[in-house]
């Protein structure tokens, strides 16, 4: 029997989507007694491994005031005063202590988008058990900000085994992930934006003569397009093979 190679970007990148609602990745189901509104945890059905994932800031949410309070610490660079990021934490470790119980010998692969991305690091930063029992983590698009550290020293032991465990995955011109290399301990992979001009950067390019005549035009074409640039180049999309 072949060794299991688990998940591969495409599909921990379809878990974090599935995070955000209540569809399930392929080849998969959703152990629902391991799953929160927030953390999302999926068993493969053949290969002997799970996924769990952290779900990303959902103004459809009934935590979505917790959720901007996260988003808020992130870029105040306060995170270790998140009530959120605290429990996540806590119902990480208490998952995947599950997991161990039940299937000692399956291998778990932490995930999660944007505010998602960051509560899973900030779990494997902050909990030895899930540290030491997680097989992988990456991230898509982490949620950072230039006021936000590693929060572990690069000295500590831990640092390398966060390292050795962790991609995060990040697309040009994501402007909420463009902090991540000095944020988020591990590889770090950045890709090419696939999606299709939008609308708005469609609008943004044929107005671009005109506005671009005065200092103000111009200031409101570089913020418009950084916005613009940004919603499209954060979606999940981007990671996940049609």
């Amino acid at each position: 029997m072949e060794e299991d190679q688990g998940p591969d970007v495409s599909t921990l990148a379809q878990a974090s989507e599935s995070a955000y609602s209540d569809t399930v990745p392929r080849d998969y189901f959703k152990v629902s007694e391991l799953s929160t509104p927030d953390i999302s945890t999926y068993k493969h059905q053949v290969n002997p491994h799970y996924i769990v994932a952290h779900r990303g800031t959902d103004l459809s949410s009934d935590t979505k005031h917790k959720q901007i309070k996260a988003d808020m610490n992130i870029l105040l660079g306060n995170t270790n005063q998140s009530k959120l990021h605290k429990e996540r934490t806590k119902k990480t470790e208490e998952i995947v202590r599950a997991i161990k119980e039940k299937d000692p010998e399956h291998k778990i692969h932490l995930t999660g988008h944007s505010l998602g991305g960051h509560t899973a690091h900030h779990a494997m930063v902050k909990n030895p058990y899930v540290r030491e029992n997680v097989t992988s983590l990456n991230t898509f698009n982490a949620g950072s900000s230039p006021l936000q550290s590693k929060g572990i020293a690069k000295s500590n032991k831990a640092y390398s085994t966060i390292a050795r465990k962790s991609t995060h995955h990040r697309i040009a011109g994501d402007e909420i992930s463009a902090s991540v290399k000095s944020n988020l301990i591990g590889s770090h992979k950045t890709y090419k934006n696939k999606q299709k001009p939008s609308l708005g950067k469609v609008i943004l390019n044929l107005a671009e003569p005109l506005l671009t005549k005065s200092p103000l035009g111009k200031l409101v074409h570089f913020g418009a397009t950084k916005l613009v640039d940004t919603l499209s180049s954060h979606s999940l999309k981007n990671f996940i093979k049609k």
